[in-house]
């Protein structure tokens, strides 16, 4: 077949990363996530979080202002922003949950129009299921069953949060191996400004083990936190304790032996629970001495002030590795060729309505995110959704909308819409047991927030808006405006997979890296 001399040259002009199709050059497409990250924590306000990096990829695109995740956990987050659908509509309502192959998730969708997909995390709560699951898929019985599906590599860290640091080198080099003639799809997810937080460049809290009343070791509990020690131990019950001058919570502690791990139980305190002492013995049931590895995470907790200066720091530290992974792509002279979507799972509480962390409730410092988009070259659509700046933005509706720009349909089951079309936003959230006390499910549209708490059959109704704080409970007086809800938040609620174990006394086992995140 004679090949004319146009259609070379025309294949030369294409960037290395882009294949011709539809007379166009296909764009890149790369997602971040970053978990816990409030929509005012990059803010412009006066004290907010110092983001040049974020600012500088806004201005060349558009930051929406009233985006809402749709659960304050992250598995859930993530599933419905990658299928465009609900929690309850994926069957993902809670971390650790798998998700039904018949769910289409955006890798698997770029994957089959002819995209390489790579992605690196930092959440042990995204790891691909372990265990069982792992055993049965690599006998061929199941496909993968978590967000890992459709992904040609998707890169963990040995740790439940691995730094940002390190995402960006496995993605990097996972974008590297990538194929040069096909366009890619990456995703990269950061942990930074999650709990519990890093001290950075503050006070440096310290902690010290002991072994049988005799000192071990001391390390930082206001970094990382974590520690691991080889030792011998006898045969025999030995106590193990680890004090400090500030409280300090255990997130995860084990004795491993040559074979299995050593039984351990608690004398003094709980896994997770705030003290300056914390006390556990461990057995040698064995006659011989054994080589064994302590492990522990161990963190101090700070009060609501010194939380809110290290979220700050920690959003910095995220804002410095977005700048990293985006000059790595300028570098590999693919940056104007890619779509850039970024965004949080959910947002994270530091003090108000008493609360620091997530999962617990369903107010907007924890369901309010940001959401940034940076065009690629040529994308003639971009005008239009930017004068979408200020409208109601729900998670699910995020995936359309890529979609749309880049000229490919929508994911199959999608409930979601494209910001480029009409739809309905009326937004919806929800949490559920183990990761809140009770089931908790929200409407809200421009106007109201309804927020029911299933398990104290409790009711709440917010102007958003005049009372953006929520601080203002009107339904005795006003929940008759949005009575259709109510009745919609109950059914879903007893329909929950959670409130049908509860009902039959069943609990659901957690993962071990789960249980250290606080799940």
């Amino acid at each position: 077949m004679r090949i004319l001399p146009w259609i070379v040259l025309a294949a030369a002009l294409v960037p290395a990363s882009c294949t011709l199709f539809g007379g166009g050059v296909r764009p890149n497409l790369l997602v971040i996530t970053v978990d816990s990250l409030r929509f005012d924590a990059i803010s412009r306000s006066l004290g907010a979080a110092d983001t040049p990096n974020l600012k500088a990829i806004e201005a060349q695109g558009e930051s929406f202002t009233h985006c809402y995740s749709h659960s304050p956990a992250a598995l859930p987050a993530h599933a419905a922003l990658f299928s465009a659908r609900l929690p309850h509509q994926s069957g993902v309502t809670g971390n650790g949950m798998a998700i039904d192959p018949e769910v289409m998730l955006l890798a698997e969708w770029m994957k089959n129009r002819g995209y390489s997909t790579a992605a690196a995390v930092s959440l042990a709560s995204l790891w691909p299921p372990r265990a069982e699951d792992a055993a049965s898929n690599a006998a061929g019985k199941h496909g993968p069953t978590g967000i890992e599906r459709g992904f040609g590599s998707y890169a963990t860290g040995e740790r439940e949060l691995t730094p940002a640091t390190e995402v960006n080198e496995r993605l990097l080099a996972q974008l590297d191996a990538l194929p040069t003639n096909q366009p890619w799809f990456l995703f990269a997810q950061y942990s930074e400004p999650r709990a519990p937080y890093d001290a950075w460049d503050s006070v440096q809290m310290k902690a010290t083990v002991l072994l049988d009343g005799k000192e071990l070791d001391s390390f930082l509990v206001s970094d990382s936190g974590d520690w691991s020690l080889e030792l011998v131990l006898a045969p025999g019950l030995h106590e193990v304790v680890f004090k400090s001058e500030v409280p300090i919570e255990l997130r995860r502690f084990s004795c491993h032996g040559p074979t299995d791990e050593l039984p351990t139980r608690f004398i003094q305190g709980h896994m997770h629970e705030a003290s300056k002492k914390i006390v556990l013995a461990i057995e040698n049931k064995s006659d011989e001495d054994l080589e064994c590895i302590l492990d522990a995470w161990v963190h101090d907790v700070p009060d609501v002030a010194q939380a809110r200066a290290r979220y700050r720091h920690e959003v910095e530290a995220v804002d410095r590795a977005i700048g990293e992974l985006v000059a790595g792509l300028r570098q590999r002279g693919v940056y104007e060729d890619t779509l850039i979507v970024i965004t949080a799972d959910h947002g994270e509480a530091l003090g108000e309505h008493g609360q620091l962390g997530h999962g617990q409730n369903l107010y907007d410092e924890v369901l309010r995110v940001p959401l940034i988009v940076k065009p690629h070259h040529g994308c003639e659509d971009f005008p239009a959704l930017a004068k979408q700046k200020h409208a109601p933005v729900r998670q699910m509706d995020i995936v359309p909308t890529v979609l749309d720009l880049l000229g490919l349909r929508s994911l199959p089951g999608a409930e979601g819409a494209s910001l480029l079309t009409e739809a309905d936003r009326t937004h919806f959230a929800e949490i559920h047991p183990p990761e809140a006390a009770h089931s908790m499910l929200c409407r809200r549209d421009e106007r109201y927030k309804l927020v029911f708490t299933a398990g104290e059959n409790k009711w709440e109704l917010f102007d958003v808006t005049s009372d953006t704080l929520e601080a203002d409970n009107i339904f005795e007086v006003q929940g008759h405006f949005r009575s259709n809800w109510q009745s919609e938040l109950r059914q879903l609620a007893l329909n929950s997979p959670q409130a049908a174990n509860a009902r039959m006394g069943m609990t659901s086992k957690r993962p071990e890296y789960l249980k250290a995140l606080g799940y």
